[in-house]
């Protein structure tokens, strides 16, 4: 769990060394594999996305959401023709994809827990706020509920 210095010094949580639990004070990008794209109907999706190493968030409250290497996501079931308003493969943005879509499998909390953790990871990474908050809104309005 976080404590109050961690709440000042990290207002949007911070992501963690799984290890040893200790904060990684620069960028958080991803250790992935790739797959072959998905195709569905009239689009074709980003490509299937195999986590490499394990990554560990820890929210502004305190909790922790960690992911175990080898957990597969798609970073947005989003259509190539919406990608201007979010696009899923910013690799400040992947890292908060990879948690939700975390989320949404397992479903340790609600949806709406989910895309808060969403917007917050976003925001730990050094995303524009305006960008996180639209991205938000995507998910927390057209991604699924649980």
């Amino acid at each position: 769990m976080a404590c109050e210095a961690d709440r000042d010094q990290y207002p949007y949580g911070y992501f963690a060394d799984p290890a040893t639990k200790k904060p990684i004070d620069e960028f958080k990008s991803l250790k992935i594999e790739h797959g072959p794209p998905r195709k569905r109907f009239w689009f074709v999706s980003i490509p299937n996305l195999k986590l490499q190493e394990d990554l560990l968030f820890v929210d502004p409250k305190g909790n922790e959401w960690e992911v175990k290497a080898g957990f597969s996501f798609n970073g947005g079931s989003i259509p190539w023709w919406a990608w201007w308003l979010c696009y899923p493969t910013q690799p400040e943005c992947l890292t908060a994809f990879c948690i939700h879509d975390k989320l949404c499998v397992t479903h340790e909390c609600n949806s709406i827990i989910a895309a808060y953790v969403f917007w917050c990871a976003m925001r730990a990474n050094g995303y524009y706020r305006l960008g996180a908050f639209r991205n938000w809104f995507c998910v927390f309005h057209f991604g699924p509920a649980f």
